[in-house]
């Protein structure tokens, strides 16, 4: 319950902002024009292998917002994290010591996010479509598995300014002995929130394409600050116990 109070934040304007700029640029990859999107049609007369594009553009897509929301995100987070730990920057702190470590999140997001980018270079190749897609799709679990073990990177850079690697290694560390418990959550998490982005997306779909994509990015980015709130409990927990 705790992790979906992300208004709960003693440090002014930190909150609102996060939240204002994180929904912008939900909204923003909503709105995102994909040229080329394959029809039945185009399939049927040019076969899964000549959709590349369209995927790769879909890739790039999501890897740019992706990137943009988790350093918007770790803004959030690292308050979240100082205020857990009985620290309550002021919104200068906040933000500078955000500034003072972007680097290191911007390498850890590099690192995280490169299997995207090169999905989306080798989707632009045609004689490659069906293999990269046939791999991804192979790829999913042990994605899912590395996440598990890599899930607590971005704490470690925020509240300790570790680099990129020693991030890495410390959460791999970190989750051991604990990830049926970590996927439990996960799970649970994503199944409230495909529910959630179900039922609303069903009502305001009715409403025009502009309200569905406004109410359903509203509730994505709801949902983007309580998994970073749950994650930093979560981190919290294992790293320094709550009798600290």
């Amino acid at each position: 319950a705790n992790s979906l109070k992300f208004h709960e934040i003693r440090t002014d304007y930190v909150a609102p902002l996060t939240f204002v700029v994180l929904l912008a640029l939900n909204v923003a990859g909503a709105l995102v024009p994909v040229d080329g999107a394959p029809t039945q049609d185009f399939l049927m007369s040019n076969g899964i292998s000549k959709v590349g594009d369209s995927l790769a553009d879909l890739f790039t897509v999501f890897l740019a917002l992706s990137f943009a929301r988790s350093l918007v995100v770790s803004f959030y987070q690292r308050t979240y994290l100082a205020e857990l730990r009985k620290f309550q920057p002021s919104f200068k702190e906040a933000v500078t010591g955000t500034l003072a470590i972007m680097l290191n999140i911007v390498g850890f997001c590099a690192i995280w996010l490169s299997p995207y980018a090169l999905g989306a270079v080798l989707f632009r190749i045609d004689s490659l479509v069906v293999f990269v897609s046939l791999a991804a799709l192979a790829l999913i679990l042990p994605i899912l598995v590395l996440y598990l073990m890599l899930v607590f990177g971005t704490c470690y850079i925020l509240d300790k300014n570790m680099g990129p690697i020693r991030a890495l290694k410390a959460s791999i560390r970190l989750s051991a002995g604990h990830r049926m418990e970590i996927l439990s959550i996960i799970f649970m998490f994503g199944l409230a929130n495909l529910l959630v982005t179900f039922f609303v997306s069903t009502f305001a779909v009715t409403r025009g394409f502009l309200i569905y994509a406004f109410v359903t990015c509203f509730f994505n980015t709801l949902f983007n600050l309580a998994w970073a709130r749950l994650t930093s409990l979560m981190y919290v927990d294992l790293e320094y116990g709550w009798s600290n």
